[in-house]
């Protein structure tokens, strides 16, 4: 799904101008309808915002790219050489225009700007929030106008300050002799929490210059995969960032992947079931099609009905429901205790389970074609083993090779 982004828009593009967002939407638009089988016409129901579907899978999403962060975080890059390679020649046209007397980070949109102006400068915000510099002799440095404090959360000395702070440069707060902090200096100027800010900041005496460096990486240098990783951070929710170890649970369980994608589904309130199609305004029964009972939700799918029931004794699974079915109040707390309280292989088991359901309940629908319970269970237990069967071969296979390579 993220391929297809490269051949909408090339590279070049993205990397040095920001898209408008009335294009990046529509696309994303056509992608979502795409992904929930609705065609490019977006038509169909889309089960889920696409911005939520573009959260790494470790917090509940689909791990799709978000364009638009992606495109600035390219964009980001070129910012990056303007600061790290100053003396080439498109870094010095865009000082001359743009902020001759001040930095990049510092800099403003200005009078007239081009189109590749305007995009490198909101771009900023991405290096506003990952880079810092490494102190050497503090000459290129202004205090109040670039991020050089070591807290994560504060980098940047924050204003207002007393009146003159704002033309200093780091090494005016040192002694004049030997990379030390003046302590009496730096307390007289700034409150006691700046000021101890101030003074943790490391001085190395090998370090000679002034470096930009990037935190997110061992070598210091910015990269678009850091620098988008960290754009979509700041996008992820409070309550996505809590059931972090819940979702690994899930998405490391030794189970083909298409059932890991329905227990997603299931998870997310995306599962198609009959009375969730009825709070869609989509006409149809709400009854269960396969025993008719009771009306069809996520619960009755998972172990409410008789089916169901069946199919988990029949895979040996029974005694699992029976001990959660009184501790989940939902569909997605019965999934997660399901894969939390169980190791791999019996999560596994359970995760072909749902799928050989789902599918059965499908082909009655569409078909009229359906298995009794006791034979969805022994069905899922076979398309598991040869499921683990396959896995185990080509783990070994990789083995082979990698301890063939390491013989040569």
């Amino acid at each position: 799904m993220n391929a297809p982004f490269n051949s909408l828009i090339p590279a070049y593009v993205m990397s040095v101008y920001l898209i408008p967002e009335t294009i990046i939407k529509e696309i994303e638009r056509m992608f979502n309808s795409f992904w929930w089988g609705g065609g490019t016409n977006n038509g169909g129901i889309k089960w889920l915002a696409w911005d939520r579907m573009t959260y790494p899978k470790a917090y509940g999403g689909l791990g799709f790219r978000n364009l638009h962060l992606f495109n600035m975080a390219m964009v980001a890059k070129q910012g990056w050489n303007l600061m790290t390679k100053p003396n080439t020649l498109v870094a010095r046209v865009y000082k001359a225009r743009y902020f001759p007397h001040s930095s990049f980070l510092a800099s403003h949109l200005g009078n007239n700007p081009s189109y590749a102006w305007r995009s490198l400068w909101k771009s900023r915000q991405v290096l506003m929030k990952g880079c810092r510099w490494r102190i050497g002799d503090g000459s290129k440095i202004k205090v109040m106008h670039e991020p050089w404090l070591k807290k994560d959360d504060e980098k940047w000395v924050p204003s207002p300050q007393e009146q003159g702070v704002s033309n200093l440069y780091v090494n005016d707060l040192m002694l004049p002799r030997g990379k030390v902090w003046d302590s009496n200096k730096i307390h007289n100027l700034f409150s006691s929490n700046v000021a101890n800010s101030i003074l943790v900041v490391p001085l190395f005496g090998d370090i000679e210059e002034d470096c930009l460096v990037w935190d997110d990486d061992i070598h210091g240098n910015y990269n678009v995969k850091s620098g988008y990783k960290l754009l979509l951070q700041s996008t992820i929710s409070a309550e996505a960032s809590q059931e972090s170890e819940d979702w690994k649970c899930i998405w490391k369980i030794q189970a083909p992947p298409k059932t890991k994608h329905l227990l997603w589904r299931i998870c997310k309130g995306c599962l198609p079931t009959r009375t969730r199609l009825k709070d869609r305004h989509v006409q149809c029964p709400t009854s269960c099609p396969l025993c008719e009972s009771e009306e069809e939700d996520d619960v009755h799918f998972l172990y409410g009905c008789e089916n169901s029931k069946q199919a988990w004794q029949g895979a040996r699974l029974g005694h699992i429901v029976q001990s959660l079915t009184q501790q989940a109040s939902s569909s997605k707390d019965y999934i997660m205790n399901l894969f939390r309280n169980n190791d791999r292989k019996v999560a596994g088991k359970a995760a072909m389970l749902l799928w050989v359901l789902w599918k059965n309940r499908n082909n009655w629908i569409w078909n009229h074609e359906r298995d009794n319970g006791q034979q969805l269970g022994r069905l899922a237990m076979n398309l598991w083993h040869e499921s683990e069967a396959v896995q185990n071969e080509y783990s070994n296979r990789g083995q082979h090779v990698q301890q063939t390579s390491l013989s040569w």
